[in-house]
């Protein structure tokens, strides 16, 4: 019985059913002539993470304990699935920054492309100032399939890396990627240059260049141009992707006056954006084209978003856009138009525009709903929206409540920190 209870071990070890558990460390206190054995032990640690790294396979973990590293990523062994992934985090309660002083040739401290998979990067900090570089990117470039790469809790400080964003996944290739990307709980900020060269002078914080990707949680600001940006012009289509529960505000700087977002949804089908909070937008031009949110593409969908206090439009559907669904928005404030309709079949239900929503200290930034507000119990049921951007359950009240904040009795007067007339628009499809 003994043997048969070993063998069945060994095969789900050689087939990927069992992880391997091994955890490895590294500290500015190890020494890279450690050997993997070794570097099990937190007192015979690895120097570098690079090395650190070389030593995972999957289902093992790295932790990186406190300091500021002087590296680059390019490459790391793959996960068979979530639950068996590579894992490279801090150590606990411990501040972990890679900041290299020089690039690799991609111009990202953490490169990607190759066929990386089931890689979870927790709690490392990514600093590219020193090396005018942007952060991650999951390339397809050269023809490669990195997927289901992982990039959470933790603070993102871009370079002055132009015309691309501080996170890239996926390029302008056409390779029929996979996608399923995932940036989770990251405060994005900085990138870009000076001058006003166009997009060639902006950087975005997240630029989403494939399929099902998820960013959720992330705190965007000073960023130089857009918060974020959905498109792909020549490669796989970046469809089924998710944005939601999202802070992007306060973007002062821009390459182009007439190009200034909150989210830009550029091209795609199927993409869903909601509980996003979108404010403090104080550059560019108040035209038809700088908007909190703007979609093209198509079947895309605008859900229960904040869009407060911006110098341009509060939410465009382009006339490249198609049976765009936009939902339970609050717009208010905005200096150009709140709302711009530009698309075919466009369906349009419950969203509160230029009307006074409420909320509890607009000067302070604290964009909840007071109980008296006309936006409470007056949005629509929505399938997949069933919290709001604090995790607060959706409905409290006799129906959902209309921005990305669901009013609660006995909610706390301030939003938690982060790393946003009655016209209420009724169903219609010009």
């Amino acid at each position: 019985m003994k043997k048969l209870i070993v063998l069945f071990l060994l095969s789900c070890a050689v087939s990927g059913g069992v992880a391997d558990a091994a955890t490895y460390y590294v500290s500015k206190s190890g020494s890279d002539s450690n050997s993997c054995a070794q570097a099990q032990t937190a007192t015979t640690s690895k120097l570098t993470v690079n090395a650190g790294i070389s030593c995972l396979s999957a289902g093992s973990t790295l932790l990186v304990r406190a300091g500021s590293y002087n590296e680059a990523i390019v490459s790391t062994p793959s996960g068979t699935s979530w639950s068996n992934k590579v894992r490279i985090a801090n150590y606990p309660n411990e501040t972990v920054w890679l900041k290299p002083t020089t690039i690799n040739e991609s111009r990202n401290v953490i490169w990607l492309d190759g066929p990386f998979h089931f890689v979870e990067f927790d709690g490392i900090n990514v600093d590219g100032t020193a090396a005018a570089a942007a952060i991650l990117w999951t390339s397809t470039n050269n023809g490669n399939d990195p997927h289901h790469i992982r990039f959470q809790n933790a603070e993102v400080i871009a370079g002055a890396v132009s015309g691309a964003g501080a996170i890239n996944l996926g390029e302008h290739a056409l390779i029929g990627a996979t996608g399923s990307n995932e940036v989770i709980n990251v405060v994005i900020h900085g990138g870009g240059t000076t001058g006003l060269c166009g997009y060639q002078c902006s950087s975005y914080g997240i630029y989403i260049k494939g399929p099902n990707n998820l960013v959720e949680n992330c705190d965007i600001y000073d960023t130089s141009g857009a918060g974020m940006q959905i498109y792909n012009a020549t490669g796989d289509s970046p469809d089924g992707n998710i944005i939601r529960n999202n802070r992007i505000h306060d973007i002062t700087r821009t390459g182009s006056y007439d190009q200034v977002w909150g989210i830009l949804a550029a091209s795609g089908s199927n993409n869903q954006i909601y509980n996003n909070l979108i404010y403090g937008i104080n550059v560019g031009n108040a035209n038809s084209g700088n908007a909190g949110i703007a979609v093209s593409g198509d079947s895309n969908k605008v859900w229960n978003n904040t869009i407060v206090n911006n110098r341009n439009t509060g939410i465009i559907v382009g006339s490249g856009a198609s049976r765009t669904e936009v939902k339970n928005n609050i717009v208010y404030g905005s200096t150009g138009s709140n709302f711009i309709n530009s698309g075919s079949g466009t369906v349009l239900s419950n969203n509160l525009l230029d009307v006074d929503p409420l909320f509890v200290n607009q000067s302070g930034k604290d964009f909840q709903l007071q109980a008296a507000s006309p936006a409470v119990n007056a949005g629509s049921s929505l399938t997949f929206v069933t919290t709001d951007l604090n995790g607060v359950v959706r409905p409290q009240g006799s129906g959902p409540d209309i921005g990305a904040y669901e009013y609660r009795s006995g909610q706390s007067s301030s939003q938690p920190a982060a790393p946003v007339n009655l016209k209420i628009v009724a169903t219609a499809a010009p």
